[in-house]
């Protein structure tokens, strides 16, 4: 799709350069440049130090990537001669970097995208402060009223969001900039933005109790003897098979049971019985 094109990502950690690696999925040849000094911060060592994971998220988010390293403080003229060949530039640089550099005088036609937290205010947030902030993470520590300390959720969903807002935004300048006479496309995303865009149309005032964490019977993950099994039945027919399947005595209606545990422990106590081999074999070519 967008074969021919040239990104270039001057962006670490998660969300500029997953939406250098969406890029790469689309075609497009994608070029990652990074301080010689500094790298990307998933490459530091009080990153490696803490956790290993980092390294194998970078490989993961740059694997499709060319990966070139400069002195910025000495060889910004090689950097800029690179910048001079890019489509988009995705940029993640602090603005003195981008004085230095000269991203402020290039006038080839391109897209050029830079990312801040927030287009409302001078301030610098993480995934979790953002939607803390929002109060999406009601749902979630809802889930934990017993416990002091709570783990915050898994995927960092509000730097994922943003790469895609990023995205986006760079096909929608690809768009503009042929109607502007080559002119360079200059946008501004902000992660506080982009959550705002995916989370805040999912939100309903004064509930905390979803589907989607756990609020009813058919839609929550269940422990197994020798590990755990997603449970999402929501629809009747897939309800009515599991229940066939499980000789368990529910109707309809009680999958969407949310006055009391009753049906969930039900559920629970029947799994816990089961090993995963035995679920497998148990629910083997059925609808569910």
């Amino acid at each position: 799709m967008l074969e021919g094109l040239t990104v270039i990502d001057l962006t670490g950690r998660l969300p500029g350069p997953h939406a250098g690696f969406l890029f790469s999925k689309l075609g497009a040849k994608v070029l990652k440049i990074e301080d010689k000094t500094f790298t990307d911060p998933f490459l530091n060592k009080a990153f490696l130090q803490m956790d290993d994971s980092f390294t194998k998220w970078y490989q993961s988010l740059n694997k499709n990537k060319d990966i070139m390293r400069f002195d910025f403080k000495t060889e910004q003229n090689e950097v800029l001669k690179e910048l001079e060949k890019a489509d988009i530039i995705l940029n993640g640089l602090p603005e003195k970097i981008n004085t230095h550099l000269g991203l402020d005088k290039l006038n080839h036609p391109h897209v050029q995208i830079s990312m801040t937290a927030s287009l409302k205010r001078q301030t610098f947030m993480h995934d979790l402060n953002i939607i803390a902030e929002m109060g999406h993470l009601k749902n979630h520590v809802e889930l934990f009223e017993n416990d002091d300390i709570i783990p915050p959720p898994f995927y960092p969903v509000a730097g994922v969001y943003f790469a895609h807002h990023i995205v986006m935004n760079g096909l929608a300048g690809l768009y503009k900039l042929g109607k502007k006479d080559d002119q360079p496309v200059k946008v501004t995303c902000s992660l506080e933005d982009a959550a705002d865009n995916a989370l805040s149309p999912l939100t309903v005032e004064g509930q905390t109790s979803y589907l989607h964490n756990g609020r009813y019977p058919c839609y929550n993950i269940y422990r197994l003897k020798d590990g755990f099994v997603a449970l999402a039945a929501v629809e009747e027919k897939f309800w009515q098979t599991f229940c066939d399947c499980f000789s368990l005595d529910l109707s309809p209606e009680q999958r969407f049971h949310d006055k009391d545990k009753t049906v969930s422990e039900a559920i629970s106590t029947l799994l816990k019985s089961f090993t995963l081999e035995e679920i497998k074999q148990k629910t083997s070519g059925k609808e569910m």
